[in-house]
């Protein structure tokens, strides 16, 4: 099922649900003895539907946003480019951000190691560290 009808789907299935909990709020028995506890559980749950709404347009504008970015059709074109068609320096470039660290141990006759990052994407493992840090 493509993503923009599943989101329809579930857009519509909440938005149904909220309308379905608002008529049966209205339908409740004000002289039901638990008419307020009913009347407060039904309320907290139309707002959280509607907030999930909420989320869901937001979520779906910046879908929108992302897919009409000109830099990412080109970043997505460069990826699927053969390597081999890149010029010296992009490829260049592209193995300096693979590698995290160079170590060179003077005592052991010069031995050289190279440590390489998991993506060439620095931000993003940076982010990763960050994150792994915070929930040591």
């Amino acid at each position: 099922m493509p993503k923009g009808v599943l989101f329809l789907f579930s857009f519509y299935h909440y938005f149904g649900l909220t309308e379905k909990l608002k008529y049966l709020l209205s339908t409740l028995d004000k002289n039901n003895e638990y008419f307020l506890e009913l009347k407060e559980i039904f309320e907290m749950q139309i707002l959280s539907t509607t907030n999930e709404i909420q989320e869901y347009h937001t979520t779906r504008e910046q879908i929108d946003l992302l897919s009409e970015d000109v830099m990412q059709a080109e970043l997505i074109g460069r990826f699927k480019q053969d390597i081999h068609n890149y010029t010296n320096e992009e490829k260049r470039a592209i193995f300096l951000l693979a590698i995290e660290k160079i170590g060179i141990n003077f005592s052991k006759d010069n031995h050289i190691r190279i440590d390489y990052r998991l993506t060439p994407y620095v931000e993003i493992e940076d982010l990763m560290k960050q994150i792994d840090i915070e929930i040591a």
